[in-house]
């Protein structure tokens, strides 16, 4: 449909009723005003954006009496999901992982439209796997009202229900990592997922929040940010795992719900939560359908999100995991964040290879953590091994930084400055360490087939640079005739004078280098004959 400009569209407009005197209101003029209000609502929430704003903490909260059914605590909270509806549960639940039964009166999924064909819990939640928890809203009706009809004068005619309450459901939904990332790394997961040890469960939970935080697709963009998806779309819209599961193609998240946690079950127990793979705060989605990594709340908000998971699942190996501080991030992890706080003094354990630490002034400390998570994950397996720096709070020693050397850094730029000129410093110091010359002035007398060697004393011995560059470096000898001269790395032309004498002293070729000592010797000689005579 063509319009022009100025022309008002109402088509799809939202309608409000018209309220006036003496129209006659009836339960439908109502209902569309309070469906009116609520798309209104819903709009806002969609532009606020989807994710969790405050709350829905996912932690075990399984008995320690053996019992059979895993079992978490949700804290209160608020959330937004993708239709812009608000999900709001005021106080704290513990929420068994058991499947309601499908006769109960509570399974009521809802009075409103949204959400009314969200599936149940498709399986049994101590199945092994990898499982989201998610929440959603729902709707009853709750307590009655008295009613009454224009047939019957005004008089009570029954009750109806008082109120449509709207509160919400939890819901398991099942997923296998391996075959939503393919390749090595989705086969580096199903290996992963045999192994009981520590370390096995730590670099599985890690690879499973990249894969949640997209870590696996957003590598890509760098080397083809055009890349196009099977509807000619952006390659990297679906390029975290939320978006991934709510893509048509899967349809295993629905809009109306947000998720919560991954939860991963072996034997019935929990091997781990980890909130951060699929929590969120709220955003929005990209305006530039063809960008979706750049300049949106979508990707920042999973910036801070893969901090916020480093640091929990980091936590959980501290705390309830009980492995030492000396662990070493190889063994436990595959990624790590751009950014990340260590409780402890010294990375020497964690990333051995990592530089002494840089004193950061702790103005610098949020802003330069900011920075640092627009950056990619670091993948801890590359050839050659990626480079951290490591900060530390002059005023705290008891907690340290790292920043992967991918991020730009002042200070560190700074610290290299300052090693730079120190190295300089020292390599100067060294080249220009002054080298010693020593040697004796003498005459040698030659009588016949024998020799006399005499020392010179106050012989000016002279060492000339052989390039010109210096003026002479001189010495007098002592009544040994000896001499002794320091003088700087290099070629030197020696000669030696005793003034007001007529001595020829040979002069003599020398190299010095830096810090070394040369003998040289100078010696000026007469040959004295003798003639027979008769008696």
């Amino acid at each position: 449909m063509t319009i022009d400009l100025d022309q008002v569209v109402l088509d799809g407009g939202r309608q409000f009723v018209n309220f006036f005197e003496g129209r006659i209101l009836t339960g439908r003029d109502l209902r569309d005003e309070q469906s009116a209000a609520r798309q209104g609502r819903n709009a806002l929430g969609r532009g606020i954006g989807a994710g969790v704003v405050h709350g829905f903490e996912v932690t075990d909260a399984t008995p320690v009496d053996g019992a059979v059914v895993p079992t978490v605590r949700i804290a209160a909270g608020l959330a937004i999901n993708r239709e812009g509806q608000s999900l709001d549960l005021k106080a704290a639940r513990t929420l068994r992982l058991a499947v309601l039964d499908p006769d109960s009166p509570d399974r009521n999924r809802g009075v409103f439209d949204l959400c009314a064909d969200q599936p149940s819990t498709s399986d049994a939640p101590t199945a092994e796997g990898f499982h989201i928890l998610t929440v959603a809203p729902a709707t009853a009706y709750q307590e009655e009202a008295p009613k009454s009809g224009l047939e019957d004068a005004g008089s009570a005619g029954g009750c109806g229900r008082r109120y449509v309450t709207l509160g919400v459901r939890f819901r398991l939904v099942r997923f296998d990592p391996a075959l939503i990332v393919g390749g090595s790394e989705g086969s580096d997961i199903a290996t992963l997922a045999t192994g009981t040890s520590i370390t096995a469960r730590s670099r599985l939970r890690n690879l499973v929040a990249h894969l949640g935080l997209g870590g696996t697709t957003r590598s890509g963009f760098p080397a083809d940010p055009f890349a196009q998806g099977a509807d000619d779309s952006s390659a990297y819209n679906d390029w975290d795992l939320e978006a991934r599961l709510s893509a048509e193609a899967n349809q295993v998240l629905e809009a109306c719900e947000v998720p919560l946690a991954v939860l991963r079950l072996r034997g019935g127990q929990f091997s781990f939560i980890d909130m951060w793979s699929v929590r969120r705060a709220p955003r929005t989605p990209a305006v530039a359908a063809d960008w979706p990594l750049i300049g949106v709340s979508a990707r920042t908000g999973t910036d801070a999100a893969t901090l916020y998971q480093f640091q929990e699942h980091l936590d959980w190996l501290l705390s309830d995991e009980g492995v030492p501080q000396t662990l070493a991030a190889n063994a436990f992890f595959t990624r790590l964040p751009p950014a990340g706080f260590l409780p402890f003094a010294s990375a020497a354990s964690f990333l051995p290879d990592a530089p002494d630490p840089i004193d950061l002034d702790p103005a610098r400390v949020i802003p330069i953590v900011e920075e640092a998570l627009a950056y990619p994950s670091v993948n801890l397996d590359e050839t050659p091994s990626p480079g951290f720096t490591i900060y530390r709070n002059p005023n705290a020693p008891d907690w340290i930084m790292f920043i992967s050397d991918a991020v730009p850094s002042e200070e560190r730029q700074a610290q290299k400055c300052a090693d730079l000129e120190d190295r300089i410093s020292a390599l100067e110091i060294l080249l220009n360490t002054p080298g010693t010359i020593t040697g004796l002035v003498q005459f040698r007398f030659v009588l016949g087939g024998g020799t006399i060697d005499t020392p010179v004393p106050g012989a000016v011995v002279s060492a000339t640079l052989e390039d010109g560059t210096a003026p002479p470096v001189t010495a007098t000898t002592d009544a040994e005739g000896r001499y002794e001269m320091s003088v700087p790395p290099g070629d030197y032309t020696v000669s030696a004078v005793l003034e007001g004498q007529s001595l020829s002293f040979p002069t003599r070729q020398v190299s010095i280098a830096r810090g070394e000592a040369a003998t040289v010797n100078l010696l000026s000689q007469s040959t004295f004959g003798f003639v027979a005579r008769d008696g």
